[in-house]
């Protein structure tokens, strides 16, 4: 049987005696709880469900009882401080991406811009300078408005222009240098294929406010949890902890990054004392919400005070930042 797990609008943590938590279960809540079959049975009498930690089952009569009050039952080997600190993440980067601008938020369906092809070669009033050329609801590519007139069914291919689409996720900052690139008033969105809709140059340039939220646990803190470090490199997942209100990995968040893995390169070469005299940093494309990246450090000069390390931060092989690093280091005697 497939239970639908409803909205939970409340966590709680059973840590008291049965008596006590009673007041505080609400319908809709989820309490975390180790394998106390009483505090169990009066969450699911109250329309709580549960979160059983230390790796524990429950009783059949708990089960049952589940099922007919349609509640989840849910098991974990983690602990109870565990599992709440991974719920409080969560719902943080939730919170956070949530506050993200992409393409999806600033798009509008708008027929005025786009042309299908089978209505090429009859009188086509365009909008701007380019249009969105497509065959039913499939995108087929962008095209300059001022070529409409020579263009048919049998020859458009060749006056398709460069493929600049967004995706519904494409943050702002993308967009605006896309948009910036390309000399564009519009873009369209395109999701496997099927066009979405079209992003004005005026959505994208107007003031973004900046947004504050704060969360329990320090960004630096948030980093340790999700870095992964391994010899002179290190992956993570850019989370909206670690990025600017476009969406995209924010430049001091990049060199929280780097200092991690200098501080890796320069201890396995058996330097430990040590101090950043000057940095450069050349971004070549913006790292996106989600992306795994990955930064490999690389001592590329080393003299008696002063050492040349180069970082290169990579999506699947393909370099977006390089940053070199004058760094002063010290004899310890």
């Amino acid at each position: 049987m497939i239970i639908r797990i409803p909205e939970i609008s409340r966590i709680l943590i059973g840590a008291m005696q049965t008596e006590d938590l009673v007041k505080y279960l609400e319908p809709k809540g989820l309490l975390i709880v180790g394998n106390r079959e009483k505090s169990q049975r009066k969450a699911l009498e109250n329309g709580v469900g549960l979160l059983i930690t230390g790796g524990f089952g429950t009783g059949e009569e708990i089960l049952k009882l589940a099922e007919e009050k349609q509640l989840p039952v849910i098991s974990t080997t983690h602990d109870s401080f565990t599992c709440a600190s991974i719920i409080h993440r969560e719902v943080y980067s939730l919170s956070l991406s949530q506050n993200i601008v992409t393409a999806g938020s600033l798009m509008v369906r708008q027929k005025q811009y786009t042309v299908d092809i089978e209505d090429l070669g009859t009188d086509i009033h365009p909008e701007d300078k380019n249009m969105i050329l497509l065959n039913g609801n499939r995108f087929v590519g962008a095209i300059r408005s001022r070529h409409l007139d020579e263009m048919t069914k049998e020859n458009y291919t060749s006056y398709l222009l460069p493929d600049y689409s967004a995706e519904e996720d494409t943050t702002l900052l993308s967009l605006r240098q896309i948009m910036s690139w390309h000399q564009l008033n519009i873009i369209p969105v395109v999701e496997s294929g099927d066009y979405r809709g079209i992003v004005h140059r005026r959505e994208v340039f107007k003031n973004i406010s900046s947004r504050n939220l704060k969360s329990g646990m320090s960004t630096d803190q948030l980093i340790d949890r999700e870095i992964k470090i391994d010899s002179s490199k290190i992956n993570i997942r850019v989370m909206p902890f670690m990025t600017d209100e476009f969406g995209s990995l924010s430049q001091a968040n990049f060199m929280r990054l780097a200092e991690r893995l200098i501080l890796v390169v320069l201890q396995e070469n058996h330097i430990h004392s040590y101090h950043i005299d000057t940095y450069n940093i050349m971004n070549f494309k913006i790292v996106q919400l989600y992306q795994e990246i990955e930064l490999q450090g690389v001592i590329i000069d080393k003299g008696e005070q002063f050492i040349r390390l180069e970082i290169v931060l990579s999506v699947h092989g393909t370099a977006y930042s390089k940053a070199t690093f004058m760094i002063q280091h010290f004899n310890e005697k």
